[in-house]
């Protein structure tokens, strides 16, 4: 008869597992982020010496209560950036650059201020995530507002950053089964995905090193 493992035991074979399954999408994501912050930064200082906006991300999600998603990780950035570069923004005015429908709004009895706002909230905590199409105006909007003009990165950070929330929710999902708590399994997952800055520091140096030995 095979002996069931402990709940503990458990837990740390998910972690082994975990450090080999998102070994590959880290070292991905990062160099992708270096990658953008090099071609499209223009502060060297910045670029050598700060992570980049996916990474931050993500880092958050993992080490940040209040962060439920990496998604949500990114949507803080905005606002970060937004209360750095304009002024002072919050969730709600992030919000004001989702598109509504007025009958969206109206079959509801919401006002279309508040109806934003929840889908934001939503968005943040992983449910009702929006439309190629409803990103894409988001992201548009929120340009508009910062007078920049971010192309495809935005919308690609959005992409991955959700893309991460899917991998984490299927496997806490595969985990249901096995003799360990849904609570505890995704801190083991946050555990692995907060090592993402040493990934980032360590590809950047590569990185760097490269770049200077071919000039």
């Amino acid at each position: 008869q095979v002996k069931q493992l402990s709940e503990q035991q458990t837990l740390s074979s998910i972690e082994s597992y975990l450090y080999l399954y998102f070994d590959f999408f880290l070292e991905a994501i990062t160099y992708y982020d270096i990658g953008c912050r090099i071609c499209y930064g223009t502060n060297k200082e910045k670029i050598e010496n700060e992570l980049g906006m996916a990474t931050r991300a993500i880092y958050a999600y993992s080490t940040q209560e209040d962060i439920k998603t990496c998604f949500a990780g990114l949507l803080k950035e905005f606002k970060d950036v937004l209360s750095e570069t304009i002024e002072e923004t919050g969730y709600r005015k992030l919000a004001t650059f989702i598109a509504i429908e007025e009958s969206e709004s109206s079959i509801s009895g919401e006002s279309i201020e508040d109806k934003q706002y929840n889908q934001l909230k939503d968005w943040r905590n992983g449910k009702n995530l929006p439309s190629g199409k409803k990103l894409t105006i988001f992201l548009e909007n929120l340009d508009a507002y910062a007078k920049a003009d971010s192309g495809f990165l935005t919308f690609d950070m959005c992409r991955i950053t959700i893309a991460v929330d899917k991998m984490v929710n299927e496997f806490l999902l595969k985990t249901q089964n096995e003799n360990c708590n849904q609570v505890d399994a995704e801190l083991v997952i946050k555990k692995v995905l907060a090592n993402i800055p040493k990934y980032y520091t360590t590809n950047l140096k590569r990185e760097l090193e490269k770049r200077k030995s071919a000039t």
